[in-house]
């Protein structure tokens, strides 16, 4: 499990190592003078260079994804996909994720203008807004579902992916860990059950979770978010490549 928690870094790969230097090793090494001074112009150059490194990409991410997906099947099957364990490295986010850290590498390439500039930029860029996504936008981009779940009671469905379980009085009001330290240490000092006598006290656990059934959906709309971002910062390279000088 540690080598697929590694997978999830793998995309960014594709944009320390084949975005940044795209750019950046030609305005390095000045060769981007004699590229773009041929007959095709400038962003039609990186345009079909962009392109078919994309599809490269997207391929590679797309096949590392499906051997995961069918590697973890057994597993998928017993704790569910939705944690960020098995989430981050299996379904359609993969290629997503490729994609958008290869235009961060082309975009911080033609800004940073050094190889070893744009690639740390690059790295620290695509790892800052996966972390955003994961924990700001994909527990809350659907609402999540909520169950009063009673003593020793299981948490809700199986391979659901659970964001909050807070333990609440009769009156909502939230129980601190303190506070159920020490209704536990009363409940052993009288010989009681700790499990039985919190439910005696008429507290309750409120867990709010996605649940299993939404993994596909959920994929879908981070996928979207990451496209739609690797677009923008596509147009954008394009929009300031034809004003660089050569």
């Amino acid at each position: 499990f540690a080598a697929l928690r590694g997978l999830a870094v793998l995309p960014a790969l594709a944009g320390v190592f084949v975005g940044a230097p795209l750019l950046a090793r030609e305005l390095e090494h000045d060769t981007h003078r004699f590229a773009w001074t041929q007959g095709v112009t400038r962003r039609r150059w990186l345009l079909w260079k962009t392109a078919l490194l994309a599809a490269g990409t997207v391929a590679i991410a797309a096949a590392a994804s499906a051997v995961v997906m069918w590697w973890r099947s057994p597993f998928d099957t017993l704790e569910g996909r939705l944690s960020p364990s098995g989430f981050d490295v299996e379904g359609i986010v993969v290629p997503a994720y490729a994609l958008f850290a290869l235009a961060v590498g082309v975009l911080a390439g033609l800004v940073f203008r050094r190889s070893v500039a744009a690639m740390t930029a690059t790295l620290v860029t695509f790892a800052s807004t996966r972390l955003i996504v994961m924990y700001f936008v994909r527990p809350y981009v659907l609402a999540p579902l909520h169950r009063v779940v009673i003593g020793t009671d299981a948490l809700p469905q199986t391979g659901g992916w659970v964001l909050n379980d807070t333990l609440v009085d009769t009156a909502g009001r939230q129980i601190t860990a303190a506070r159920e330290d020490l209704a536990v240490l009363h409940a052993q000092h009288a010989g009681i059950d700790p499990q039985t006598y919190l439910v005696t006290l008429g507290w309750k656990r409120v867990v709010a979770y996605q649940p299993a059934g939404r993994f596909w959906t959920l994929q879908l709309i981070e996928a979207g978010i990451f496209v739609a971002l690797a677009a923008a910062l596509i147009l954008v390279t394009l929009w300031l490549v034809r004003r660089t000088p050569t």
